[in-house]
């Protein structure tokens, strides 16, 4: 039969206020030295209250209810109750004079806490068979928890188990096949839709994206309105501000340190992204990725960069430098996406 209670010392350490709860702690030992409550009369519990010239019932309300709640929580924790655990909660019941209505309100508390806990130990392999949902069907019904409870606790723990296995996929800024079809079936297993923010919706799509770009065989065209010679086609593009930039300087790096760069990512820097206001904005406009070039489409000029000619790049938050041969440098301000555009480029200039 449950036993939950455990002797304790009147110290702030086991969290008690040794000025005012000493009849809680002589309560609650003599609760925890008891071979089982039904050991414990009324008659021991008025001579308590005689020494201390207090009223449990009116002076020590929380402590009576919380008692109250961790047996009934200890007889729950097989997800069953044995006739014996039974009358020792009835006689609980009867020896704290707990009413029905205060009953009802502890046994639902802590039923939905053993059914939340239940639902957690079934979805912490971010998997729910067939079998494990009929088992929390069953022990819901056990419990006599109302099925809209039920729901709303399953839902809850669904979404967050959906939210835990997507925050883990995402993690490294990439979602594999692998990963998007692990958080297909988990959805399909729970009936449930991950709920995204409009946040966390683009970020499941630019970690998706950017697997996409490094990984797919072979990329989707973009339409543009340039007209491209044959065998030219546009992966990418994105509205941007042309700025000068002062002539780039220091050592040209060479192909296995650029391919080495690229393949590492060391192109990217998250926390970098003021645009210096001196520098003298040439164009608005949008920028086109191809195969071939960085086209730059202002509103006054219109003019390309030959892929073969990008000696290194680095990009931000905030923009985007472009290095070519000759020391000549560019910066392309973007708003956002920054980073997928930065994934096309050194996509591009790997397969090259």
């Amino acid at each position: 039969m449950a036993h939950p209670f455990e002797p304790t010392t009147l110290d702030a350490d086991h969290g008690w206020d040794p000025l005012n709860d000493e009849p809680a702690v002589a309560l609650t030992n003599r609760l925890a030295e008891a071979a089982a409550v039904t050991d414990v009369g009324r008659d021991e519990l008025a001579a308590l209250e005689a020494r201390f010239q207090i009223s449990f019932t009116r002076d020590y309300p929380g402590r009576i209810g919380e008692l109250y709640a961790e047996f009934l929580a200890a007889c729950l924790a097989d997800k069953q109750f044995t006739q014996d655990e039974v009358n020792a909660v009835w006689h609980l019941k009867w020896l704290f004079d707990i009413s029905d209505e205060q009953h009802t309100q502890i046994y639902r508390r802590v039923a939905t806490e053993t059914y939340l806990r239940s639902v957690d130990e079934v979805m912490s392999d971010f998997a729910v068979s067939a079998a494990e949902k009929q088992f929390l069907t069953q022990l819901g019904e056990y419990l006599d928890l109302p099925a809209d409870l039920r729901n709303l606790a399953f839902d809850t723990r669904a979404q967050m188990m959906l939210h835990d296995a997507f925050d883990v996929a995402k993690d490294d800024g990439q979602l594999t096949d692998q990963e998007v079809e692990q958080l297909r079936l988990l959805q399909t297993q729970l009936g449930k839709s991950l709920s995204l923010t409009e946040e966390d919706r683009a970020a499941y799509q630019r970690a998706r994206l950017v697997w996409v770009i490094k990984h797919a065989p072979k990329l989707e065209p973009v339409s543009i309105p340039l007209k491209l010679p044959p065998g030219e086609w546009c992966c990418c593009r994105h509205p941007a501000t042309f700025l000068t930039l002062p002539a780039a300087s220091g050592p040209v790096l060479n192909r296995e340190e650029r391919k080495a760069k690229l393949s590492s990512d060391a192109f990217w820097n998250p926390e970098v992204g003021t645009v210096d206001e001196a520098l003298k904005i040439l164009d608005t406009g949008e920028v086109y990725l191809t195969n071939r070039h960085l086209w730059l489409a202002g509103r006054e000029h219109h003019t390309k960069i030959g892929l073969h000619l990008v000696e290194d790049f680095d990009a931000c938050p905030a923009w985007l430098d472009v290095r070519c041969n000759a020391g000549k440098a560019l910066r392309f301000a973007m708003t956002r996406n920054v980073d997928v555009f930065a994934h096309f480029l050194a996509r591009m200039l790997r397969e090259m």
